[in-house]
């Protein structure tokens, strides 16, 4: 079939699903509803079966060299393009030149065939025209004799992104001449996460956005089709490089060839850090601009009249090495700056020699004044067209914008910027409420101005307005739905071809079925146990159960339709189209408008026939239930039913309610979860905080025609990632987003004096702390049993770990893809490596290094506790090992405190101590009784209290609670633990019961609300009162008797203590210098550290005092 051909059938197919509700409602309106209902059941099985017929006449699809040819067109078009934007289409490009790196950066084992080392010559340069650059650098990579693998390296700013896109140039026009097919296709490393993505996942993530489905480019990958250019291996995170660099050699482990650019530093650590040479690569380095280069070229630009540049060049050619100006000036970024600075505005360039004195102050000098530069309307000499205009956002407001768009790309650790990501990260999650609202509003409105037509004979319209209310709520608690649930859809396109719709349809037609069903039979399910427990069943609640089960499968017929048809005009291509961002959102918008109008037709077309259809099956079933007696032919009770519909409704309101209204919706709700409507909010969102303009695509298109943003496939990226390093250190005196009025401002001032007051003469404790960090809001905490490490799990399900010697986070993950996680324990290893979550509903996941890697583990009663060396585990009263694949090895310990020995040889619980590897009590019966005499067994609201020594030979225990007053009092034995006959181990007592008073709760309050933590003969605890606030800690040694004053500084309860031991200056705080660190947790939003005096460390003893602080 031909291409008109085919395009008249796909046009001619959506002009009927656009006219035939139209003509449904004229049908109706002239009371031929059988008619109608029969017409529209139909439609379904048309356009199932053109589809069908498009799929025999389909035309074949290209073959993976066609694709590959299309590919190279598509992207050579593009890069094109974007070498005009950055000015490297001129008639001279800066020239330069690179060297072999250094042996330790490459692959030690390149062999010849012979098995001689290869001598390879790496060496190079490149100069002239750009015509003459691109093809060069193509012939010097031909060149490379290994396997054509390369990694270019240099120092920020030397050039190697722009190696590698005039590489990518030079083997796009030579690609055919020299006998190979691969398409180079460049890839910024800055979008790839190499930890949870292998490389060609990546890659065809990245093509998916040319061809519409990555399936397509998954068959060039597979036939060896791709040549991958790896720019910028330094942007992705310090911590996933060397997996990065591990993916890259797995990808290419055969004699795939592939070239990365990195910055040489980074490349070295990651080197230096263990990280395998990337395989049978040559590895060369970018070399400085000479400085005869630089002069060169500079005095080839055509400047405006009155830039004398004789003092600079009089100065490249006599300064020393170490001159500030001369390194500056050696890398092209820094030389393109100055040609945008002085071609557009003019001035005297001899300002260099004076504006710093060092380098990375002349750098900052030179990007600041830069983008100034480039929002200042063009000398009339300049050589910038003189009618080009300056456009409508001056410097200043324009760096505010750029100010947030780097801000945003720093947050999200990211380098480029991805439209259709703006709504789902910074639109308030008040907007769906907000969508619902509208949407709710606007229909109401509609139904308003349609309700004087549909009065009834004594012109009251009273059921038409309650019916629209009722439908409005629905269709706003629909569209606020839809609003949460979306979000995370990529941009779609309309098909170019007829390929697949058999498959588009069916599986749209699944995903119909499924969303249907899903909120669908909870509900009828529902009905259904209520009316049995109720004893409710009659036969005419049994035939109203039937009709509503039989009327959800119809109008879930009729929206899986409609999204079949959705999921049919989504379709990817064989043929890759440009992808920039315009062309990608002027895609998806015409996308999301032809099928939220088609899909919308559909729902209106077919919902009459769709309920009609389902009273008929409830009809038949409740007939073949009952027996059959002569039941009507299924025209006649066609026509029945649906008279019946119309007998309760006037026409108007039937063609309202059954055909104009869920057309109408469906298509908002289609909408609602298209990237570009969204796109649209969030645009409106921002503009209102001023934090972006409301053109937002716009104003980026203007900083791309200005030098100061390029587009990067779908995206935008800074021109280079000093500019957006340089705006996120200079953001101090951006220009506020909004001015406001005096009034405000004095109201605003008045309302913070009071504020200043209130705080100030708030009651609160006396800081005793050496150290605070803040932490903010949290559901859970939980300290390591070192004390190194604490976990937070924040209200939106994110798991944070932070270091307490280095006093920053380490990592976070998200607890999201885990579904409903109700967490009510949480743990973290004393590596800080793995946090433990109990959920609350039978399972605890173990979370390896903050990569979101889970293994499950029973969960239940008793602690959640890490063993010392984070290889164990206990959870639901049983220890656990932790293996490669899970945990294993399961030994019950009962329920109640726990405490491991430093070693982790020996487990205390409440009812003996154990042998980790056996699993066997040590204690003699009289021990086991003496213990838990002491920990007070059997005896109801109290809480126990357990902890090794270090070394495993010594033993606290006791227990915690309240009198009948209300006062806590704290009891502890101490033991030491000796050997006894036949192989078993006695508790030999270390003096008498000591009590400590903790405080006191209201009388009726009952247990122990105080936090305790030991560590050898160390016991810090808190200290709870009648107001619930447990903010005070006090610190004892038990070897000592000397009090020590309490440590105070939480504004709020304590969540967790811990004994830190020993360590650096650093580690334990400020002005610590060593020695055992207490660390808190307070619901104050705060980490706080103290310093344990020297009175408080009490002898030296024989045992290691390597122990481990234990949370209860």
């Amino acid at each position: 079939m031909s291409f008109w051909r085919r395009r008249r059938t796909q046009w001619g197919l959506l002009t009927f699903l656009l006219v035939a509700p139209p003509c449904g409602a004229a049908l109706l309106v002239g009371g031929k509803t059988t008619e109608v209902v029969t017409l529209f059941m139909g439609l379904a099985g048309l356009v199932v079966a053109v589809a069908t017929y498009q799929q025999g006449q389909r035309t074949p699809e290209l073959s993976p060299g066609q694709m590959a040819d299309d590919l190279a067109m598509t992207l050579r078009e593009q890069w094109l393009e974007e070498a005009a934007e950055r000015g490297l289409r001129d008639d001279r490009v800066l020239p330069l030149s690179w060297t072999a790196a250094d042996a330790g950066l490459g692959d030690p084992a390149l062999f010849g065939r012979r098995g001689r080392r290869t001598r390879l010559r790496l060496d190079g340069r490149m100069e002239g025209g750009f015509g003459a650059a691109v093809r060069g650098l193509a012939a010097e990579y031909g060149d490379v004799r290994t396997d054509r693998r390369l990694v270019v390296l240099g120092a920020p700013g030397s050039g190697k992104s722009v190696l590698a896109l005039l590489l990518a140039l030079g083997l796009l026009e030579t690609r055919g001449r020299d006998g190979g097919d691969r398409v180079p296709v460049l890839l910024p490393a800055s979008t790839w996460d190499p930890v949870t993505e292998s490389m060609d996942d990546w890659i065809a993530r990245h093509l998916g956005v040319l061809f519409g489905d990555q399936r397509n480019a998954r068959r060039l990958l597979s036939h060896g089709l791709i040549l991958p250019i790896v720019d910028g291996l330094d942007e992705v995170s310090e911590q996933a490089r060397r997996k990065a660099v591990d993916q890259i050699n797995a990808a290419v482990r055969h004699d795939r060839p592939v070239v990365v650019t990195c910055r040489l530093a980074e490349f070295t650590d990651v080197i230096a850090d263990g990280a395998a040479p990337l395989r049978r690569a040559a590895v060369v380095e970018v070399a400085p601009v000479a400085t005869a280069d630089v002069v060169d070229y500079l005095d080839h630009v055509r400047w405006p009249s009155g830039t004398d540049w004789a003092p600079v060049y009089g100065h490249l050619r006599s300064a020393p090495e170490d001159d500030v100006v001369s390194a500056t000036l050696s890398t092209p970024l820094m030389v393109s700056l100055v040609c945008r600075i002085y071609r557009r505005r003019g001035g005297d360039p001899a300002e260099l020699l004076t504006s710093a004195d060092s380098r990375t102050g002349l750098e900052e000098f030179l990007i600041g004044r830069a983008l100034e530069a480039a929002y200042l309307p063009p000398a009339p000499d300049s050589g910038t067209p003189p009618a080009e205009p300056s456009g409508p956002w001056d410097a200043a407001t324009a760096r505010r914008y750029l100010t947030f768009l780097a801000e945003y790309l720093h947050t999200y650790r990211e380098r480029e910027f991805v439209w259709w990501m703006v709504s789902r990260r910074l639109v308030s999650v008040w907007a769906g409420f907000i969508v619902a609202w509208t949407v709710g509003t606007v229909m109401m409105m509609v139904m308003g101005v349609l309700s004087p037509a549909f009065e009834d004979d004594s012109g009251g319209s009273g059921d038409f307005l309650a019916m629209s209310a009722v439908f409005s709520g629905v269709c706003a608690v629909l569209a606020m739905i839809v609003w949460y649930a979306g979000g995370t859809r990529m941009p779609g396109r309309l098909p170019r071809s007829w390929r697949g719709s058999g498959e588009r349809l069916r599986k749209g037609f699944a995903t119909g079925v499924t969303l249907t069903l899903l909120p669908s039979l909870p509900v009828l399910i529902g009905l259904a146990l209520v009316n049995t427990f109720r004893s409710n069943w009659t036969a005419h609640t049994f035939d109203d159960y039937v009709t509503a089960v039989m009327a959800m499968f119809g109008l879930g017929a009729v929206i899986a339709c409609a999204i079949a048809v959705q999921h049919w005009l989504d379709s990817p291509s064989s043929r890759s189209e440009r992808s920039g961002p315009v062309e990608v959102l002027r895609r998806d918008r015409w996308s999301a408008l032809v099928g939220a109008a088609v899909s919308g037709a559909v729902v209106a077309s077919l919902s009459m026939a769709g309920l009609t259809a389902g009273a008929v099956l409830a009809w038949y079933t409740m007939s073949a239930l009952s027996g059959w007696s002569g039941e009507p032919a299924p025209r006649v009770l066609l026509s029945a039913t649906a008279d019946g519909f119309e007998s309760g409704l006037t026409t108007g309101q039937t063609v309202i309610f059954f055909g104009l209204l869920p057309g109408v919706v469906f298509a908002i709700l289609v909408l609602l979860n298209r990237a570009w409507p969204r796109l649209a909010l969030a645009r409106l969102w921002l503009a209102a905080q001023g934090r972006f303009p409301l053109r937002m695509l716009e104003f980026l298109e203007d900083a791309v025609r200005r030098g100061v943003v390029r587009q990067a496939g779908p995206a935008y990226q800074f021109q280079h990632a000093r500019l957006q390093e340089w705006l996120l250190n200079n953001s101090q005196g951006v220009a506020p987003r909004a001015r406001a009025m005096p009034r405000r401002r004095w109201s605003a001032l008045t309302v913070a004096g009071l504020a200043v007051v209130a705080l100030i003469s708030a009651p609160t404790a006396d800081d005793t702390s050496m150290s605070t960090v803040p932490t903010g809001p949290y559901e859970l905490a939980a300290i390591s049993r070192n004390g190194d490490f604490i976990a937070f799990l924040r209200g939106d399900e994110t798991i944070i770990v932070w270091d307490v010697a280095r006093r920053k986070e380490r990592y976070r993950v998200s607890m999201k893809d885990m579904g409903d996680v109700w967490a009510t324990k949480l743990a973290v290893s004393p590596d800080g490596n793995m946090v433990a979550v109990d959920d609350g509903g039978g399972e605890a996941y173990l979370i390896l290094d903050g990569h979101g890697k889970k293994k499950t583990v029973s969960a239940g009663s008793g602690p959640l506790v890490f063993g010392p060396r984070g290889d164990r585990v206990i959870s639901a009263s049983t220890l656990w090992k932790i293996g490669e694949r899970g945990t294993e090895g399961g030994v019950s310990v009962g329920e109640g405190v726990v405490s491991f020995s430093e070693d982790g040889t020996r487990l205390a619980t409440e009812s003996n101590v154990l042998d980790v590897r056996t699993g066997r009590g040590i204690l003699t019966e009289e021990s086991v009784a003496a213990m838990g005499e002491a920990l007070a067994a059997g005896t109801a609201n109290v809480r126990r209290l357990l902890a090794l020594s270090s070394d495993g030979r010594g033993l606290v225990g006791g227990y915690c609670m309240a009198d009948v007053r209300g006062d806590i009092v704290i009891k502890i034995r101490r033991w030491d633990i000796g050997k006894a006959a036949h192989g078993k181990f006695e508790l030999v007592p270390r003096g008498g019961e000591m009590d400590f008073p903790a405080g006191s709760v209201p009388p009726e309050g009952g247990g122990c609300p105080v936090e305790v933590a030991f560590r050898d003969s160390i016991m810090a605890y808190t200290s709870a009162s009648r107001t619930d606030e447990t903010n005070t800690i006090n610190v004892r040694d038990l070897d000592d008797p000397v009090d020590i004053p309490p440590f105070t500084g939480h504004n709020g309860d304590i969540e967790a203590l811990a004994i830190r031991e020993g360590g650096s200056a650093a580690a334990a705080g400020p002005g610590s210098g060593g020695g055992r660190t207490l660390v808190s947790v307070g619901r104050d939003g705060t980490i706080r550290l103290w310093k344990i005096p020297r009175t408080a460390r009490g002898p030296a003893s024989p045992r290691p005092a390597e122990g481990r602080a234990l949370r209860h």
